[in-house]
């Protein structure tokens, strides 16, 4: 297992939402009535983990220890619904941190999913409901509306690999078999065709016409899913190489409750 899967972190302060916009969101607590209206949300996530209603359902009822806090806590309470015209446009999972320092002072959104300027505006009113000096968001390299929007409120993000996590390698081809429509749309169906995956004990192999690459366990995953601690050098010649860095990275959604 290996770090990997960059992730932007933004460390927002009390002084940073004096400035951020007042909309006319309406943030409410969580309730069992909610669920549909959560899930729906959920599912218009571009990157989103296949997630049932069950899941959902059993996720809210539970105390979770999250690996960026090493403490519990419990998600319904913690959860809200971002509202505007008693429609819900987004749901926030917060989590307050425990650690010494920190206690009624940071929090995390564990997980978000919905409209990212609702969030933006919903800030100020979790400062205030919290009582807290700062707060923690991830975001995904990949959600170029939700970085454009905090870089536009003046922050600077630090990049990390994935937090509290490691990844692993497990079936090479049959993941990138599920992802040949992916595929297809950035290289087209002919090139796609002549692309092939193999995984022979600890050996990862890309082959395109008379090209071919080698990877062991550990670059395999960071070709795949990127990474900031050890960044994986592709020769920079080659129709394979050009070919791997236009799929490669791929975005990896981030865990949220999933990480439990």
């Amino acid at each position: 297992c290996v770090a990997a899967a960059p992730y932007y972190l933004f460390k927002v302060s009390r002084a940073d939402v004096e400035n951020f916009p007042r909309g006319i969101v309406e943030p409410k607590e969580y309730c069992d009535g909610d669920l549909l209206d959560l899930v729906k949300i959920y599912q218009m996530e571009p990157v989103r983990y296949h997630r049932t209603i069950e899941h959902f359902e059993n996720d809210m009822d539970k105390r979770y220890w999250w690996p960026l806090w090493p403490s519990w806590f419990y998600v319904k309470p913690n959860t809200y619904m971002l509202c505007y015209e008693s429609q819900s446009l987004t749901y926030v999972v917060v989590q307050p941190s425990t650690q010494e320092g920190l206690k009624g002072k940071t929090v995390a959104l564990c997980e978000y999913a919905g409209s990212r300027s609702a969030i933006i505006e919903a800030m100020p009113w979790i400062f205030k409901k919290y009582g807290i000096e700062k707060l923690l968001v991830w975001v995904s390299p990949f959600d170029l509306e939700f970085k454009y929007l905090l870089k536009k409120m003046g922050l600077k993000p630090e990049v990390e690999d994935l937090p509290g996590h490691t990844i692993r390698m497990i079936d090479f081809q049959r993941l990138c078999g599920r992802l040949q429509p992916y595929f297809e749309v950035h290289l087209g169906f002919r090139d796609v065709e002549l692309l092939n995956f193999r995984q022979e004990n600890d050996v990862f192999t890309v082959e395109f016409k008379n090209q071919r690459l080698h990877f062991d366990s550990r670059m395999v995953v960071r070709l795949v899913f990127g990474s900031v601690e050890e960044p994986l050098k592709i020769p920079k010649n080659g129709e394979l190489a050009t070919i791997l860095k236009k799929i490669f990275p791929i975005p990896f959604p981030w865990p949220g409750l999933e990480a439990f």
